[in-house]
């Protein structure tokens, strides 16, 4: 137990090896700001569900970082109603757990940055609901796990990235977001925010990492606050960085590659069956279309839909679609 004497005005290292954290521990900082860390470790007999039920305090340790070894633990305890921890900037969770971790009260510890990203086993749970965690407006970022995780904004503008694994993720209900699922199929759910949110599909050109989004907004639907999938240059190469992409029928697309470089930029958008007995192979170049029937996004690395095309991702506003507004293309 420590009442804070023992901490210093700089930064102050704190190890805590599996089951010696709990027993009502009171770690408290007089000094903020001063990057302070605690190490947690847990593993199936000393789990982090326990340690953080049974402390005393945590305060103004700037960054927690929480290893687990088979950790068997249903929830962690950050915040809030559950446990005494505030002054918190950074939550870093790694390791291997038996279970999904759920995390409660995250927001109410201060932190603002979650990472995940050494997790390999179990998966993260931070649904906020049912008094989980306060909201926040202010920004949060997210890493996730390797594996199958749960992570949701809050009211603030929010950067997550899903990782590996089937993700659920869910943007923040009154800003804007930048949103990436990365490896596995995921879930993207926007909500009805009246801001600007971004869905990276930056090398996504697999089926085994599509995305589903729903909540997107078309350009057509709201001029001011529209939605945007992001692509790159370097792997969807029909397209130039930095510059807007012309919207086309398949026809049209067929009829501009009669002339090198003629369809350059061109972004499909048109019915699934004309996508589908669409060949703009000649270009040589890798391209995208958006079907106007289901609202799949359809990639294919030769111009060859008719024969050689994967859907990545589906949006649900698609008869609101504006290629030159809704696409961004970066390097």
């Amino acid at each position: 137990m420590d009442n804070g004497s023992r901490f210093t005005t700089g930064q102050d290292i704190v190890t805590s090896d599996a089951g010696t954290l709990g027993q009502s521990d009171d770690l408290r900082d007089n000094t903020s700001g001063d990057s302070d860390e605690i190490r947690i470790a847990s593993d199936t007999n000393n789990t982090i569900q326990l340690a953080t039920a049974t402390i005393t305090a945590i305060r103004e340790i700037e960054n927690i970082y929480i290893t687990g070894s088979n950790d068997t633990s249903q929830e962690a305890y950050l915040g809030g109603g559950f446990t005494n921890i505030s002054g918190v900037n950074n939550v870093i969770i790694e390791g291997t757990f038996t279970n999904q971790l759920r995390i409660l009260g995250y927001l109410d510890s201060g932190a603002r940055n979650f990472n995940f990203s050494g997790v390999r086993t179990g998966g993260i749970n931070m649904t906020n609901g049912a008094g989980f965690t306060t909201d926040t407006a202010e920004a949060i970022t997210v890493v996730g796990s390797f594996v199958d995780d749960v992570l949701q904004a809050s009211l603030g503008e929010a950067n997550i990235q899903g990782g590996a694994g089937a993700d659920q993720i869910t943007g923040p209900l009154q800003s804007s977001s930048t949103i990436a699922g990365q490896q596995g199929v995921d879930a993207i759910t926007l909500r009805a925010n009246n801001a600007t949110d971004v869905v990276s599909l930056v090398n996504i050109t697999s089926l085994l990492d599509a995305d589903a989004i729903t909540g997107f907004t078309g350009f057509n639907t709201n001029a001011s606050n529209y939605d945007i999938l992001r692509f790159n240059a370097s792997a969807f190469t029909n397209y130039t960085a930095n510059t807007a992409v012309r919207q086309a029928t398949a026809a049209e697309a067929a009829a501009a590659t009669a002339a090198v470089n003629g369809a350059q930029n061109y972004f499909i958008v048109d019915t699934l069956n004309n996508i589908n007995a669409t060949n703009v192979s000649q270009q040589g170049t890798a391209w995208l279309a958006l079907d106007t029937t289901f609202g799949f996004l359809k990639y294919s690395p030769n111009g060859n839909f008719a024969t050689n095309s994967i859907t990545i991702a589906t949006i649900d506003d698609f008869a609101n679609f504006s290629a030159a507004q809704n696409v961004q293309i970066v390097a």
